[in-house]
């Protein structure tokens, strides 16, 4: 019984035959056609699909909003695109846009800045933060997240929103800090 189990839970495979003169091949080259052929079937399998899949779909929405526009390499977002559509890569998990999370610059408590749920917001919000920190060091900064719902941050998840500090003015350090 053990064996139809396993049988059963085995998943289809597509074989790969990587072939060169059997006379040429070095040890080394054994090594990397083995290490090649594993790395494809592990592409092939659901959860290398779904890792090249969000891979594409976030390198697509980077470059798509890339400035200066001439930077944005439409062609490489096309091949992306054909590549995400078209050799069968999960993408459902990658479409979602979670749109309970902000981003949040703060000055005094008071929200200067808001950013939706896109790639590189928490860099941005940070960054933003810690600039206006630089020039004006006479008041708060910080910048943080809002989470409506997240079973990984938050024990178990919550409807209620919650916030979670990214950078804050209390992490920068003073010139007399250290002096005792």
């Amino acid at each position: 019984m053990k064996t139809k189990n396993k049988e059963e839970k085995k998943e289809e495979k597509l074989k790969v035959t990587l072939e060169k003169g059997e006379d040429d091949l070095t040890a080394e080259e054994v090594k990397d056609i083995i290490k090649q052929q594993k790395c494809l079937e592990f592409i092939m399998s659901m959860r290398g699909q779904l890792i090249i899949g969000q891979a594409l779909a976030n390198s697509i929405k980077a470059m798509e909003t890339r400035l200066p526009e001439m930077w944005r390499e439409p062609s490489n977002v096309k091949d992306m695109k054909y590549i995400l559509k078209n050799f069968g890569i999960a993408k459902a998990l990658t479409d979602v846009k979670n749109l309970d999370t902000k981003y949040y610059v703060k000055r005094n408590n008071e929200i200067i800045a808001e950013y939706d749920d896109a790639i590189y917001n928490s860099v941005v919000a940070k960054e933003v933060a810690k600039q206006m920190h630089s020039v004006d060091s006479n008041n708060y900064y910080s910048a943080s997240v809002q989470v409506t719902f997240s079973p990984v941050l938050i024990n178990g998840g919550s409807k209620e929103p919650q916030e979670i500090g990214i950078w804050s003015s209390d992490s920068v350090a003073t010139d007399d800090e250290f002096n005792f």
